[in-house]
């Protein structure tokens, strides 16, 4: 017996911080820094390191880099490709003895001032974050500081950016130890203003499947770099369903259909037993934004549709409560 189901494969880019990418068949042989002036690929000073270990600007150089200079690192493949210099500015400090840090800001391209940035909150330890700012890709985003004695840190930039991406491999790995391999995907475009990139396979065809079957999905970037193999279990699990009634035996929020989506979707919940149900959505910032089911429901399997012509691209979550179950499923609006 044969089941058909549709797959959808996502990728999320996040600001400064990502996973780590890999070129294919490839290691680093060589890493060299240099100050200011580009001296030429493979004439700047040899970074200490092995292909198996860390590579790091050493000490033992006793270099010296001015205020306001730029110290750069590059480095190479066994294929004898070298990557782009990286730089760091060298730039003033003051002491921090006896002082916290008060007050954190930041804006987007242009500087409003001093004070007039948006506003961060400072939590335990002096960590700061900044969760889901609205950039499009390019965007220079500044930080800066100022602690208890009035002195205000430079602004620091972080660019938003990410690599276009190219294919999505899979493979099923089944609880038999047999792989099927599939390369096929259509890939979204490039979305500068969400920096969400979509690949979708549909159908996937596989045997009648149990728990233990595996998904396994991976990226190539426009540059033949890949990411790593992440996995995903397969959802179908024939176990659930109480053959004598064909009721389903366990409270479940399923993900919706399609994912992305572009106005409507399906959202598939089940009911072992008669419930009261809500079912909610919600935007990033966890807002409720919209009530699709809000009454008793007799026991079965269950669905509702959102459409959401009216909402702007982006992540929302549906929450599920049917009595003392609640569960909370993404999905991903692409307009």
């Amino acid at each position: 017996m044969k089941r058909t189901v549709c797959t959808i494969f996502s990728i999320f880019c996040c600001l400064a911080v990502g996973s780590a990418q890999y070129p294919r068949n490839q290691r680093i042989v060589d890493g060299e820094f240099f100050i200011n002036t580009d001296p030429g690929e493979g004439r700047g000073t040899h970074l200490g390191g092995t292909n198996y270990g860390g590579w790091e600007v050493s000490t033992d150089t006793n270099i010296v880099v001015p205020q306001g200079s730029r110290i750069y690192v590059r480095f190479r493949s066994s294929n004898g490709t070298w990557s782009g210099p990286r730089g760091i500015l060298s730039d003033s400090v003051f002491t921090n003895r006896g002082a916290t840090l008060t007050y954190a800001e930041y804006f987007i391209n242009s500087d409003p001032g001093r004070g007039r940035g948006t506003q961060l909150s400072i939590g335990a330890g002096g960590i700061i974050t900044l969760d889901q700012p609205r950039v499009r890709r390019g965007d220079r985003i500044y930080f800066r500081l100022k602690d208890s004695f009035n002195r205000w840190s430079p602004s620091r930039p972080v660019v938003f950016n990410f690599k276009n991406m190219l294919r999505a491999e899979y493979y099923i790995k089944y609880r038999d130890s047999v792989s099927r391999v599939d390369s096929s995907a259509i890939m979204s475009s490039p979305n500068d203003s969400s920096a969400i990139l979509a690949a979708t396979k549909t159908p996937v065809p596989f045997p009648y499947t149990y728990p233990s079957d595996t998904l396994w999905i991976r990226f190539m970037t426009t540059d033949r770099f890949y990411s790593k193999w992440t996995r995903e279990p397969l959802i179908y699990n024939p176990n659930d369903v109480d053959e004598r009634n064909g009721l389903p035996k366990v409270f479940a929020l399923n993900q919706n259909y399609p994912n992305p989506f572009n106005p409507l979707t399906t959202i598939r919940y089940d009911l072992p037993r008669e419930s009261f149900v809500t079912l909610k959505l919600y935007d990033i910032l966890g807002r409720e934004v919209a009530t699709l089911i809000n009454e008793k429901q007799e026991a079965g399997y269950k669905q509702a549709t959102w459409n959401a012509t009216t909402f702007a691209s982006g992540v929302y979550f549906s929450r599920l409560q049917a009595g003392d179950f609640v569960a909370v499923k993404k999905l991903l609006l692409l307009k």
